[in-house]
């Protein structure tokens, strides 16, 4: 395969074997200043995944760029295991798992297709070339023109088996002969979840000491960046709760929800994790989902149940506002959310609580003046 394309896609397995082929011996990787680049772009992809919830898409100008990006890969895996920190772990899969997804979107079916394979969806069939039996099975089909792949109903259950949301039950889907006929973006989706997993089922790797005392100083950094990040999403952090603070994108779902318009499985997410780390209890993020059209009370109970980290002990973060874009959240970024570092919602409706309290703090002092003013008037 094209190492441009394993630059693109480095967990795919042939790109495995090209870094056991091409890669410089581990103690050079490690420690030669030749190799210095690549550790640092191995640094960056942990910490851009850490704190933006992406890896960057890669300039390949030429063969060297294409190196360094492949060899970065085992690099930030060796970071990330020899911290050996679930949050860490959990947002470098995701940040992996969605960066691959972005790339796909622009690949060509037929590789969509190859890529679903690869990382374990084995039935996966481009529609207009299926085997003799499967065709025979799906001539007769009514099936829209919107779907253009077709898999196995048994692969599509264990990919989307984590997904929650009803638009992934089999009964919303095309299912013929024991075979189901889905949108190409569909399938890119469940690659992503499929890769995610993969990267969390083999994370932390075994490190020995070499590793981790050559990649010290790196780790250090991001143990302190990972610890800040746990605290930006602590709840006692967010102060009383406040619906005057919440970011245009919040405000804007809610108002979705009042006008009865049901929200994507991404928005949910958001709401759901947002609000629960505004320290929100259970019956009061309920209320404000029960008013969506298609509101089950027993189902998001169990998905809200799964956000908070009742049933998987992992409390899920809000996505950040790179992600919020990415997935068509963002709504209508007023002054703060434009400036440089404003990359988390959270982060903003906490900075909107100092100015609350600010302006409230002067409300209240200008009315003790005027109260001040207007005794000494009578008094007078």
């Amino acid at each position: 395969m094209n190492p441009r394309i394993l630059a693109r896609y480095p967990f795919l397995s042939e790109a495995k074997e090209y870094i056991m082929r091409e890669a410089p011996p581990l103690d050079k990787l490690l420690l030669d200043p030749l190799y210095y680049d690549i550790r640092e772009k191995g640094f960056s992809r942990v910490l851009n995944a850490l704190e933006e919830g992406r890896v960057p898409a890669a300039v390949l100008l030429d063969d060297d760029a294409i190196m360094d990006e492949i060899l970065s890969y085992p690099l930030a895996r060796m970071l990330v295991s020899s911290l050996k920190d679930p949050f860490l772990v959990a947002r470098y899969s995701l940040a992996e798992a969605k960066s691959a997804s972005s790339n796909l979107e622009r690949e060509s079916l037929e590789f969509q297709i190859g890529m679903a394979r690869d990382i374990g969806i084995e039935s996966a069939f481009d529609r207009k070339y299926l085997p003799p039996d499967i065709e025979k099975k799906m001539e007769d089909a009514d099936i829209s023109d919107e779907s253009d792949v077709v898999m196995d109903f048994v692969d599509y259950l264990k990919s989307s088996s984590s997904f929650n949301s009803s638009d992934w039950k089999m009964v919303n889907r095309e299912l013929v002969h024991g075979y189901i006929a889905l949108p190409g973006r569909t399938m890119i989706r469940l690659i992503e979840e499929k890769i995610r997993k993969r990267l969390l089922d083999e994370l932390p790797l075994p490190v020995n000491r070499t590793i981790t005392i050559a990649l010290e100083s790196m780790t250090n950094e991001i143990k302190l960046k990972t610890e800040e990040m746990k605290d930006r999403f602590r709840e006692e952090d967010m102060g009383e709760f406040s619906a005057e603070r919440f970011p245009p994108c919040v405000s804007h779902l809610i108002s979705q929800i009042q006008a009865n318009i049901n929200l994507s499985h991404e928005a949910r997410f958001f709401m759901a994790s947002f609000l629960f780390h505004l320290g929100l209890d259970m019956a009061k993020v309920i209320a404000i989902f029960s008013q969506s059209p298609d509101f089950d009370p027993s189902l998001a109970g169990y998905q809200l149940e799964h956000i908070r980290g009742d049933i998987s002990g992992t409390k899920y973060t809000p996505p950040s506002c790179g992600t919020l874009k990415t997935n068509g959240i963002c709504y209508k970024p007023d002054g703060l959310c434009r400036k440089d570092w404003m990359t988390h919602p959270l982060t903003y409706y906490r900075i909107k609580g100092k100015s609350v309290d600010s302006s409230e703090k002067t409300r209240k002092t200008n009315e003790s003046s005027e109260k001040t003013i207007t005794g000494a008037k009578e008094r007078i």
